[in-house]
């Protein structure tokens, strides 16, 4: 009997001491993480380096925006491990007086992409703390309204030479201003009557040749009468390569905002008929 117990315990003693070896190889190897002490604000910094560089100009601002007003500020000095559902929940909940129900979703998308950043990068083998997480129902916070053609009529009588050229673009062809402000002399084919949509201009940032919003947004589109809008004020084959559109520094195209602030709400709010978060979506929504 003794024989079998010190067999026994020789073969168990044999296996503790394999499985500490390979315990010891997985933390040699560095594919071991004592989660509890990885902060927060330290996943935050390398997302913001690695991951939000390869983002659309327009989303890097808003992530790196709401990284630094909403996120750093409640999760910044927690552990990893101490970010749950229930928090995340009652952080969102927090917001609803404040920000609305979209800002709400994105905040919640932005910190389930930092925790899956954090998963591909072996910082986190847990659940996705928003998982499963309620933002609360969607109320409408801004109006969205379709401008009538009496409306349209009377904002474009009393808009500067520019900015009525620009509106009449947005309303006959539904692009986005940011493609609008994009476009190029050498873009509009007079002969076909067509325009090519194959860059965009947004607040600053200019992308690459080829390269919109998503990869159905370059695209050739039929101009109709507006091709004798373009016509009357295309400059000649000397400028094929400006912006039909030029801002103050005389090169490059102006900011939305500042046409939005400075041109569009004076006139509107003259004509009575602005709205709280009347923007260019207005006339792509006419469009449509």
């Amino acid at each position: 009997c003794l024989s079998d117990w010190s067999s026994d315990v020789c073969s168990s003693d044999l296996e503790a001491k394999k499985r500490r070896a390979q315990v010891l190889e997985l933390v040699n190897e560095g594919r071991v993480l004592v989660q509890s002490q990885v902060r927060f604000k330290h996943l935050v910094q390398r997302f913001l380096d690695v991951r939000v560089p390869q983002l659309g100009f327009a989303a890097q601002k808003k992530y790196a925006t709401q990284i630094k007003n909403h996120i750093l500020p409640a999760f910044g000095e927690l552990r990893l491990c101490d970010i749950d559902r229930p928090a995340v929940e009652e952080w969102l909940t927090g917001k609803a007086t404040g920000l609305s129900w979209w800002s709400r979703i994105d905040l919640k998308g932005i910190l389930s992409a930092i925790f899956t950043a954090a998963r591909n990068w072996k910082l986190w083998s847990g659940d996705n703390p928003t998982e499963g997480v309620r933002v609360g129902r969607k109320l409408l916070i801004r109006e969205k309204r379709l401008l009538t053609p009496e409306q349209m009529r009377s904002i474009l009588a009393a808009l500067s030479d520019r900015e009525r050229f620009l509106v009449l673009i947005l309303l006959g062809t539904g692009i986005r201003i940011s493609e609008a402000l994009g476009m190029r002399w050498a873009d509009i084919d007079f002969a076909q009557g067509t325009l090519e949509i194959k860059r965009r201009w947004y607040r600053g940032d200019l992308s690459d040749e080829g390269c919109t919003k998503t990869e159905n947004s370059t695209r050739r589109i039929q101009l109709g009468p507006l091709v004798s809008e373009f016509a009357q004020r295309n400059p000649g084959p000397q400028a094929k390569d400006h912006f039909v559109f030029i801002g103050d520094d005389g090169v490059m195209p102006p900011d939305d905002r500042d046409l939005l602030r400075y041109e569009f709400r004076p006139v509107l709010k003259r004509l009575k008929l602005y709205y709280p978060g009347f923007g260019w979506h207005a006339f792509r929504h006419t469009f449509g």
